[in-house]
């Protein structure tokens, strides 16, 4: 073969290698590329069943704490059922507002008030339930002081009962007691001629809501959509915290807003929830049932179903 026809052939054979290193490189790429789609599958197949697994979990969770509501309830029919209202002037609504509930408890509740320095030196302990009023939750928390908090998140953990109303309700949050791991509509908008405004800014007004299937259950209060009367409470974002899950027991269905950027916000959240603290139960209210007509009921069959079991 002469000089030239080499030359002319080479290119041929140069073509022909790099053809079959590309071939190879190609099956090679396709194989890994399988198994890393064959890894991203079985990844996305353990978080999946892991979602499950919580699903379940939490649904798991909202069933026996419903369960244990009822039961609470039941269990209360006819013993004395200790009462502690939380007592602050400069904190809490006035306790007259709740004279309509006191005077329907019959004769077997014990019903005191404590004071936030009672409160620090242990006086909850002997209680089955503490009911925390309406109110400014932070300067309730203010109040209670360090020890307090730590006095009241103790009781609650033991297995004594937590019932909160508008402000203390906003107490039992994340943000103060942290006995609900649950978020609040907070934060500021600035409004055109009208100035820095804050959200939890609204009413007072008179707002429907209605039991959830959990409410009903454990509440056994009136179906359909009832009336209720709103001064600013908490509006509830989630209920569905890794660590404490909450139970919506009743949702609002109308809602008042102040400024258009609280429109919608309010409609179909948690206007009572329910959640579990170490032993004890803990029930909390975004509207006023005390100053409603006709929820007296429904409140006096939430302290009872968040008191302690005998």
């Amino acid at each position: 073969m002469s000089r030239q026809e080499r030359v002319l052939r080479r290119p041929c054979c140069w073509t022909a290698a790099t053809f079959a290193t590309a071939v190879m490189l190609m099956v090679a790429f396709a194989c890994g590329t399988a198994t890393v789609v064959a890894r991203a599958l079985r990844a996305a197949a353990e978080k999946n069943h892991r979602r499950c697994d919580l699903a379940e979990a939490r649904a798991a969770q909202a069933e026996s704490l419903v369960i244990s509501l009822a039961r609470s309830v039941d269990k209360a029919a006819g013993r004395p059922v200790r009462v502690a209202l939380f007592r602050d002037e400069a904190s809490c609504d006035p306790p007259e507002e709740l004279d309509g509930l006191r005077a329907g408890l019959g004769s077997t509740w014990i019903w005191e008030q404590v004071s936030p320095a009672d409160v620090r030196t242990g006086a909850l302990e002997p209680f089955d339930v503490v009911v925390f009023p309406g109110g400014r939750g932070s300067r309730q928390l203010a109040a209670l002081g360090g020890d307090g908090k730590r006095a009241v998140r103790d009781y609650v953990e033991r297995g004594g009962g937590y019932v909160g109303i508008c402000g203390g309700a906003f107490l039992a949050t994340h943000r103060y007691l942290g006995l609900v791991d649950i978020d609040v509509l907070t934060g500021d908008r600035t409004i055109p001629g009208v100035g820095r405004v804050s959200l939890m800014a609204r009413g007072p007004a008179t707002v429907r809501m209605e039991l959830t299937p959990a409410g009903l259950r454990a509440l056994d209060g009136p179906l359909g959509g009832v009336p209720v009367e709103f001064a600013g409470g908490p509006i509830f974002l989630n209920a569905e915290g890794d660590d404490h899950p909450s139970v919506p027991l009743a949702r609002y269905r109308t809602e008042v807003w102040n400024y258009d950027c609280q429109r919608g916000t309010m409609l179909g959240s948690p206007s009572i929830l329910a959640a579990r603290r170490g032993r004890g139960k803990v029930i909390i209210f975004s509207p006023h049932p005390e100053r409603t007509a006709g929820l007296g009921p429904l409140l006096r069959r939430a302290i009872l179903a968040a008191a302690r079991e005998p």
